[in-house]
């Protein structure tokens, strides 16, 4: 009988512990972002503003070739943010070798970011589309990663 109330009461502290979130396991995991090996991304934040939601992205070229820089694009599950209307720059960004770029003042997500619940850790597509200046046709390319992060307030 007495292990039975011991079991009972590690049980009830258990689950006391995870409805308080000191179980949660995304707070161990450290917040990411990777975008492959063409652009290091040096710094990333999400953050909801009213019913919008905000992101702000800096990345450096990592090739050794300037690129001009198209568009970027964070995918959720409810909708996608773009960098501007069309999800394009109004003109091309020419980023050179080891240069950054900082989305300004910000990528909007309109409403895309609100059925994410707050502080909590999501995992974001982010898709980047740029050209290559040495690029006969001038072939548009994609290169995606993803940031693993909270959405802040």
């Amino acid at each position: 009988m007495t292990y039975g109330w011991a079991i009972l009461v590690v049980l009830v502290v258990i689950a006391a512990m995870g409805y308080f979130g000191v179980l949660d396991p995304s707070n161990v995991v450290p917040d990411r972002c990777y975008l492959g090996e063409k652009f290091s991304c040096d710094d990333f934040r999400f953050e909801k503003v009213g019913d919008n939601g905000r992101v702000y992205l800096s990345l450096t070229n990592a090739l050794t070739q300037p690129i001009f820089l198209g568009g970027i694009n964070v995918s959720t599950p409810s909708g996608d943010c773009f960098n501007s209307s069309t999800g394009y720059f109004p003109a091309l960004v020419t980023l050179k070798p080891g240069e950054t770029f900082t989305t300004d003042p910000f990528i909007t997500c309109n409403t895309a970011i609100n059925a994410i619940k707050l502080r909590t850790k999501f995992k974001f597509k982010v898709s980047i589309n740029y050209t290559l200046p040495d690029s006969s046709i001038r072939a548009s390319r994609i290169d995606s990663g993803e940031i693993l992060t909270k959405i802040e307030r």
